[in-house]
C-alpha cells in the first residue's frame, strides 16, 4: 500500500475543506431560519399589540366624550 502524497493529498485535503464548508453553511442556514422564525413571531406580537392600542384608543374616544 502506497502512502498518499502530492496531488492525492491535495485532493483529500480539498474534500475535507469542502465538507467542513458544507457543514458550516448548513449550520448557518439553520441559524438564519431560527432567526427568521423569531422575527416573524415578534412581528405578529407587534401587530397584535398595535391593534390592541388602536382598539383601546377607539374605545376611550367612544366612552369618554
Amino acid at each position: 500500500m502506497q502512502a498518499c502524497c502530492g496531488p492525492c493529498f491535495q485532493v483529500d485535503r480539498y474534500k475535507q475543506l469542502l465538507l467542513k464548508q458544507r457543514d458550516i453553511m448548513i449550520a448557518l442556514t439553520a441559524r438564519l431560519n431560527e432567526r427568521d422564525e423569531q422575527i416573524m413571531a415578534l412581528q405578529v406580537r407587534l401587530c397584535v399589540h398595535a391593534h390592541e392600542r388602536v382598539d383601546m384608543h377607539v374605545c376611550t374616544r367612544v366612552l369618554v366624550p
